[in-house]
């Protein structure tokens, strides 16, 4: 088993600094997921890890080994790349087998490696058909075949299912948690899918302008934001900015810039008079007629301004004097929903309201 330790990790092209002096340490047999829009410098990052490019400052090191000089093969990493980069005149069992053939193993156990990897992941007796003959799906199982044969002590993922259809890219992210916890490899997954990173990860971190921004579960990620980019970038969110107002020993009063007054149940870091942004999920905000008598902590008057249908949920956008709110109405039905130009009223929980960017 393999844990990943990076201590102050830093990569610059030209004047551009891509990875600003992260650390980070991925337990033994963790799936750990690195997080980011485009050009945060994640993909350098897990490049940077597997050999392909070598850190300015900084260590990596693989359990206490320091592998900051060794070259790719011989780091025993499997690497599954956004585009597969499968062998076009090769068939399935030829690309599978190439990392084993450049390891010189013998022929007999090859023939049984290959076999048990394509078994691993659905595709035994595929071997002799050419990638152009799969489909996308299929070139993905090959590749990660390629990457599992070589028995790695860590797997690498970059973007591995951005090249799939939505229904696809679903199945596939639970086959791959399947197959990584099955095998207990040590898995690093990079992606700019919040949903996907959501479902695969132990942990993750959240990664921006080079720099590591949060660190956490999945859970820990959505609930507790560490600030307003991991809020912003982690689902749909509302936000509030305001001031605290009054402080007791089980609330925190806050008037928001635009003049709504809202209760929180978040202590921590507060102080009287300071500057807060708020942060709601979509659906922890209920909707109801305009008459109705909420005994939430936080209510408001709105008018539906428009209405997107996604199936299993109806997401509300109601034009407050306030401000715009988002919010999600689950399971709906045509009895319970609201039109488009109708007064209602929003309410959510004290509980549901987190404090960010506290200073």
């Amino acid at each position: 088993m393999v844990y990943v330790k990076l201590e102050n990790l830093e990569k610059s092209f030209g004047s551009i600094v891509a990875v600003d002096n992260i650390s980070l340490k991925i337990e033994e047999s963790e799936f750990f997921t690195i997080l980011g829009p485009s050009g945060c410098g994640k993909t350098t990052t897990l490049r940077m890890i597997a050999g392909f490019y070598k850190p300015d400052k900084g260590k990596i090191y693989f359990n206490k080994k320091l592998i900051n000089r060794l070259a790719p093969e011989k780091r025993n990493i499997g690497m599954v790349f956004q585009n597969y980069a499968l062998w076009p005149h090769m068939n399935v069992f030829k690309n599978v087998a190439f990392g084993l053939e450049m390891r010189k193993i013998p022929n007999e156990k090859i023939k049984s490696r290959v076999k048990t990897a394509l078994d691993l992941v659905n595709l035994g007796g595929l071997g002799d058909r050419t990638p152009d003959q799969l489909s996308g799906g299929q070139q993905q199982r090959v590749a990660l075949a390629r990457a599992l044969v070589i028995e790695p002590d860590v797997l690498l993922l970059d973007e591995p299912l951005s090249n799939l259809d939505a229904k696809l890219r679903v199945e596939m992210r639970t086959e791959i948690k399947k197959l990584q916890k099955n095998l207990g490899i040590t898995t690093i997954y990079v992606t700019h899918d919040q949903k996907e990173a959501l479902a695969v990860s132990d942990r993750l971190a959240v990664m921006g302008n080079g720099k590591i921004v949060q660190v956490g579960s999945p859970l820990e990620i959505y609930t507790k934001p560490a600030n307003k980019f991991v809020a912003s970038f982690i689902g749909l969110i509302n936000l509030f900015h305001g001031k605290i107002s009054k402080i007791n020993k089980t609330n925190v009063w806050i008037k928001t810039n635009e003049g709504l007054d809202l209760v929180s149940s978040s202590l921590e870091n507060v102080r009287e008079g300071i500057e807060v942004i708020l942060a709601v999920r979509p659906e922890h905000i209920e909707v109801h007629p305009q008459d109705f008598v909420s005994k939430k902590a936080n209510i408001a008057n709105g008018i539906v301004e428009s209405i997107e249908y996604l199936g299993d949920l109806s997401r509300y956008n109601v034009k407050t004097q306030y401000q715009l709110i988002n919010a999600d109405q689950y399971s709906p039905s045509v009895e319970k929903s609201f039109k488009i130009g109708e007064k209602v009223q929003i309410s959510f929980e004290k509980e549901h309201v987190h404090l960010i960017d506290i200073p």
